[in-house]
């Protein structure tokens, strides 16, 4: 009860090794367990590697074993302003929390999880991301006023063979969020603020990205899933430039619960295909709850070979029951161009897939 423990602005600098790590929290062969309650705190915050080559990876904040646990009570877990610059590297993150198994996060008693500021700067690498949750299985659970939010992360001037990602949730099986209780007092999961900047590779471009075979967010009594003011500026990539890549999903919500997407930018991008928000959903919306994609928008964007949609949805199933709410509203798409070739471009501003079965109740 009321403890704290900290570890806060630590620096290293012009350093070469095989792999590159600021903290780390790291078990071979075992689980690794946090528990944070009783009114406690921790504090992962303003850290640093400057200036520094690895033949491999370079990560400022290293939560890795074969199961990791996360859970909070009544308490705070914060993760902030940590900044991996001017470095070069293969595989780069700033806060990274990678398991061979399962990656679990569990909130209760009005606690909160922020992992906020990260940042990836002015860099040369494969791959880069600023958050990384990577497992076979991911699972997020916020009970009653309980918040996790992933605020204001990004990367900046950065040169990559592979990809870069602002966010990356990556599950070879599995993704599942489940957010219930009371919205105003914080119930639920936030993405907001997420920052690319300055982007030149050979491979892709995201700035959100939820990757699994299989991905579930269930909201419910009056939670929250939110990826709001979103932005990619100035970004030239050979394959693709997403802003928002949620793929395959399906979304259940009840009892006045929102998920939203909001305050999307995308501007001055180049790639070789489609610059777009994907999302491939079965959506089931019940009890007065909301699903929103607004003020999306793109602008000064061109293609080399394919097509532009600034939103795309895949629905299989959409049924929406008991006063439930669906809009895609108030978004732009201007100032689009093509490349030049035998490909049939097309320019969309919203797609949405065949579904097979539409329910309005």
């Amino acid at each position: 009860a009321q403890s704290t423990l900290s570890i806060s602005n630590n620096v290293m600098s012009n350093t070469s090794s095989l792999d590159v790590m600021g903290v780390g929290l790291t078990s071979m062969g075992y689980d690794v367990k946090v528990t944070v309650g009783g009114t406690s705190s921790l504090f992962i915050s303003n850290n640093q590697l400057l200036n520094t080559s690895s033949q491999l990876s370079a990560k400022i904040l290293h939560l890795f074993g074969d199961n990791i646990f996360l859970f909070v009570d009544h308490s705070v877990l914060d993760v902030a302003g940590n900044t991996l610059l001017n470095s070069s590297f293969r595989f780069g993150s700033v806060t990274n929390l990678s398991a061979s198994q399962v990656v679990s996060i569990t909130l209760t008693g009005s606690s909160f999880v922020n992992i906020s500021r990260s940042l990836l700067a002015e860099s040369v690498a494969f791959t880069a991301a600023a958050v990384v949750i990577q497992s076979r299985s991911i699972s997020l659970v916020t009970r009653t006023g309980c918040q996790i939010s992933f605020i204001n992360n990004g990367v900046r001037a950065v040169s990559a063979t592979v990809s870069v990602y602002g966010i990356l949730w990556d599950a070879s099986w599995s993704i599942s969020v489940t957010a219930t209780g009371l919205n105003q007092l914080g119930s639920g999961v936030s993405i907001n603020g997420t920052r690319i900047e300055g982007v030149i590779g050979s491979g892709t471009a995201t700035a959100v990205s939820l990757e699994s075979a299989e991905c579930h967010l269930a909201t419910s009594f009056l939670a929250h899933f939110s990826i709001a003011d979103t932005t990619m500026e100035n970004i030239s990539t050979s394959v693709a430039s997403l802003a928002i890549n949620i793929n395959p999903l399906e979304v259940t919500m009840t009892a006045r619960s929102t998920f939203i997407i909001r305050n999307v930018t995308m501007r001055y991008l180049r790639a070789a295909s489609a610059i777009y928000m994907l999302m491939s959903a079965d959506m089931i919306l019940q009890g007065g709850s909301q699903f929103r994609i607004e003020e999306v928008s793109a602008c000064h964007v061109a293609v080399a070979y394919g097509n532009i949609t600034l939103i795309e949805i895949y629905a299989p199933q959409v049924s929406l029951q008991d006063g439930a709410r669906f809009s895609v509203s108030n978004n732009s798409l201007t100032i689009s161009l093509f490349g030049t070739g035998n490909a049939d471009y097309i320019a969309r501003l919203v797609s949405i897939g065949h579904p097979q079965a539409l329910k309005l109740q």
